[in-house]
């Protein structure tokens, strides 16, 4: 199931899941759910993958008259949250919204991996989080790709992003291959903790969403360079990777969050809670979030069509893993 999110899609959509419940699930909503459910988020509050969590916990309450919490368990790049939710009951009310890249990079994070996403998890949902921007210190004086990659060949330069194995962690790394320099990448639980520390000149950078961009932008840096094929309708000023000839494919792979559960739930369920999270993407709190991140592309894919994205895309991030020589920890 794929829905491209638009205003007129919201409108139709509502309308469409406002039908559903006369469409015959007596057996399923029998089943499931039964008690409270618990989002175990892999960020820390105030994140991106934190309101898109609390957005539709907050739909699921609604929708099922049941209560839906929202627990904030971060740490090691969110694969704490992952083990959590991989030993709970496969009953369909503990679930993960996770970052993509501990479910696609767990072999490559970790020597001894703590779990493994196709023994372990079903995938339910992926929701798009929109390009990846990099933003530079006042103090480098870059206003672009090419002048930041000058001031890293002259200086010790460091650049701020999530945990081992994240996108903005390869391409940080994948800068380093491409041209030949040496950015340390340090790492945080979250975009907006980076903040702080790129104000304060204690990084030089920082690697996040349009979240974070639009909190530094003019203010504590500037955004030099987005990872879309496309400049972003709210950063006309600021040139693509692609533009600006840095031409990996890493950085046209699309970043996204997803919501999974533990190994073991039953078919309808999983088709119930997949088709609930694609709903709940198309209410009106989501597409106003989906707007006020810059996330032009909201294409929210429902569990087959995610299984099949992942299929295709996690071959491709673990050879740009050994391509960069990336080490677990």
């Amino acid at each position: 199931m794929k829905i491209k999110i638009t205003r007129r899609c919201f409108i139709k959509g509502a309308a469409t899941a406002a039908a559903l419940p006369a469409l015959g699930a007596p057996a399923i909503g029998q089943a499931w759910p039964t008690k409270q459910i618990r989002i175990v988020c892999g960020q820390v509050p105030g994140t991106m993958q934190d309101t898109f969590s609390r957005h539709i916990a907050d739909y699921l309450k609604e929708k099922l008259g049941q209560t839906v919490i929202v627990e904030n368990k971060s740490g090691a790049n969110g694969a704490l949250a992952a083990v959590e939710v991989k030993r709970a009951p496969a009953d369909g009310h503990t679930l993960l919204m996770s970052a993509a890249s501990p479910l696609i990079m767990p072999k490559k994070m970790f020597k001894d991996p703590p779990f493994d996403t196709a023994k372990d998890f079903e995938l339910l949902s992926l929701i798009p989080i929109g390009p990846l921007t990099l933003s530079a210190s006042m103090k480098t004086g870059a206003t672009n790709l090419t002048e930041f990659i000058a001031y890293a060949r002259k200086n010790k330069v460091s650049v701020g992003c999530l945990g081992p194995g994240s996108f903005p962690h390869i391409m940080v790394a994948e800068m380093n291959r491409l041209y030949g320099i040496d950015i340390q990448p340090i790492q945080y639980r979250g975009d907006l903790a980076q903040i702080p520390d790129l104000a304060s000149g204690q990084l030089d950078a920082t690697f996040g969403t349009y979240n974070t961009a639009r909190t530094i932008e003019g203010l504590h840096g500037r955004v030099i360079a987005v990872t879309n094929k496309r400049r972003l309708s709210k950063l006309p000023h600021v040139g693509t990777f692609a533009e600006q000839g840095a031409t990996s494919k890493v950085f046209d792979l699309r970043p996204y969050t997803c919501m999974v559960g533990p190994k073991g739930i039953t078919e309808p369920t999983l088709d119930r809670l997949s088709d609930l999270f694609v709903e709940a993407a198309a209410s009106e709190k989501m597409v106003k979030t989906f707007d006020t991140f810059n996330i032009e592309d909201a294409t929210v894919l429902g569990r087959r069509d995610f299984q099949k994205l992942y299929d295709e895309e996690t071959p491709i991030w673990h050879r740009v893993a050994d391509q960069i020589g990336f080490e677990p920890q």
